[in-house]
């Protein structure tokens, strides 16, 4: 406590120092975090080239500035702008999404040469310069539909600000997709969601490392259809808090995502049709799925949704299941069968020149030599052991 003070000056030594005047932090002076929501729809070019703008009808058009906004010249529906290393493209527009084909209001694409990062706030592509503060995307279904798709050119959306809490239908549907070369996507902070909003959102983004947050915990049908299908360099899924499920709304999220070795805990205990559809199928990398449902009797809510994922894992679901309902499942895999309480062979013979299909319960020596067959193709010693090996680790009681 050193009283008042009128006019000091401060010596300090070392980077760790700092001075307060009661609560107030004199120094060091925080950096102020940026708002990127108040700015134009922005390109930070890091690579010179062409960008082009096709709008997707004749009425959509856009104004760029490349003056930080002090002046600006129309674009007509499709324009291509030759830029340089250091450049930032503003754009702006009152635009009116298509919802038929070609749908949204465009897409950005350039030539092989350009790299660029977007920043500030998507929606003065669709309020010009009355953007700021707008949160609803309602009546404006496919609004960023295809916006960026396929585009080899964009690096980062980390500072892109999608601000709508409340969504359209299909409004981000294809955004990113097939952006191959985006390794960090725009925070997603909508709680309302629509059907189709975040179809393919990014997919085959295969430089996509983090995936943004999904915080809804009430989905719409379709919601997050193929969102992350092919992000090859994802390896940690994002949470799923929803508890209310909705038709197709997993549909093969995270359909061949080889990386992906942590899955999201799936919290609902009651599922939808469709809802969980191929959502890990081809996920190679990933060894356990932890899903709290106990009623899965909504139509194909769990087709293939594990195809690919380790069998074993898959084993342990489907005997937990059994312990509340009645599962019946065909495999060729030994980790699987070896699970059952009950097993049965199918196979198919003819008869008088007709075919039948015959089901015989096996008792457990024929289990042994039916899995030691499935998993070397042919009944031996080894193989038989193995066999008897899987059957031990589930049932500790068989010998």
């Amino acid at each position: 406590n050193i009283g008042n003070i009128t006019n000091a000056t401060f010596k300090v030594g070392g980077a760790d120092c700092s001075i307060y005047l009661g609560s107030i932090k004199l120094y060091p002076q925080e950096e102020p975090t940026h708002d990127y929501s108040q700015d134009y729809l922005t390109m930070v070019v890091t690579v010179s080239g062409d960008v082009t703008w096709s709008g997707s009808t004749t009425a959509n058009t856009l104004s760029y500035s490349t003056d930080d906004g002090t002046t600006w010249s129309t674009a007509s529906s499709s324009i291509t702008l030759s830029v340089n290393e250091g450049d930032m493209v503003l754009w702006k527009g009152i635009t009116t999404p298509s919802t038929s084909y070609p749908f949204g209001i465009g897409t950005f694409s350039g030539n092989a040469d350009v790299r660029y990062s977007v920043e500030g706030n998507a929606m003065s592509l669709l309020f010009g310069d009355n953007f700021k503060g707008q949160t609803s995307l309602f009546g404006k279904d496919y609004a960023f539909y295809n916006l960026f798709y396929n585009n080899k050119n964009i690096t980062s959306a980390e500072n892109l600000s999608l601000p709508a809490t409340t969504l359209a239908s299909n409004c981000y549907q294809n955004m990113f997709n097939g952006c191959t070369r985006l390794t960090t996507a725009p925070e997603l902070s909508a709680t309302t969601l629509a059907s189709g909003c975040y179809g393919g959102m990014f997919q085959g983004c295969r430089s996509l490392t983090t995936a943004p947050e999904l915080s809804a915990t009430t989905l719409a049908s379709s919601c997050y259809y193929y969102m992350f299908q092919g992000c090859t360099s994802l390896t940690v899924a994002p949470e799923l808090s929803a508890t209310t499920l909705a038709n197709y709304c997993y549909y093969y999220m995270f359909q061949g995502c080889t990386r992906l070795t942590t899955a999201p805990q799936l919290l609902a205990t009651t599922l939808a049709s469709n809802c969980y559809y191929g959502m890990f199928q081809g996920c190679t990398s990933l060894n356990s799925i932890k899903c709290l449902a106990t009623n899965i009797s909504a139509s194909n809510c769990t087709y293939n949704w594990v195809s690919g994922v380790a069998a074993n894992v898959t084993g342990e679901k489907i005997k937990q299941i059994s312990k509340t309902h009645q599962v019946i499942c065909v495999t060729h895999l030994a980790s699987i069968a070896a699970k059952g309480d009950y097993n049965y062979f199918i196979c198919k013979e003819i008869e008088n020149n007709k075919t039948k299909t015959k089901v015989k319960q096996l008792n457990e020596e024929e289990v042994l030599k039916e899995i030691a067959r499935i998993s070397t193709g042919s009944v031996s010693e080894i193989s038989i052991n193995h066999a008897r090996e899987l059957r031990n680790l589930s049932f500790k009681e068989i010998a």
